[in-house]
């Protein structure tokens, strides 16, 4: 029994002598490898606005109620249709002022009428093609645009009150 518990004994040194010189062993074999990263962003600018708004051509009887008044990202347009036929058109410019590019994220949206109304609303470029989603602005680049508000000439009967119609266009610019 001497002999068994000394066979043991020797076992158990004999393991502990082996994982203890695995340990060694593994951590001879081990290797740490590091990656260092230095990452700069450079300083840049986000300004898309609404810049150079003209004098309004009018048709017909039409008249501006009250100046219109621009902003950054605002123009305030008020004019009166008198009768069929009339209208006013305005010009201004989108201005990218940043050095990020940008691009329209949907085509303007355009609240307040009904396809029944008799007053029509367009947005287009100054040349008369229509705006699009994913229409870009490059840095420093401005695009020429064009409002027309028009009182409808096939309207066949007119209201016998004053009627004001608040119409809203809407476009979004995001990062290209």
């Amino acid at each position: 029994m001497q002999k068994d518990r000394g066979f043991r004994v020797l076992a158990i040194v004999a393991i502990c002598v082996a994982i203890v010189g695995l340990s060694i062993g593994y951590a001879a074999l081990q290797q740490t490898l590091t990656i260092t990263t230095a990452a700069t962003t450079k300083g840049e600018t986000w300004s898309v606005k609404f810049t150079n708004l003209g004098t309004p051509t009018l048709g017909g009887k039409a008249a501006v109620t009250t100046a219109a008044k621009l902003t950054d990202t605002l123009i305030n347009i008020n004019v009166d249709l008198k009768q069929p036929g009339d209208s006013a058109v305005y010009t201004f410019d989108v201005t990218n002022a940043g050095t990020i590019d940008a691009k329209l994220n949907a085509a303007p949206t355009i609240t307040g009428l009904k396809d029944t109304d008799p007053v029509k609303y367009t947005l287009t470029y100054a040349d008369g093609t229509a705006i699009a989603a994913n229409d870009t602005l490059a840095a420093g680049a401005t695009k020429n645009l064009k409002l027309t508000v028009t009182y409808d000439q096939s309207v066949t009967t007119v209201p016998s009150t004053d009627t004001t119609y608040t119409i809203t266009a809407v476009m979004l610019y995001v990062q290209n």
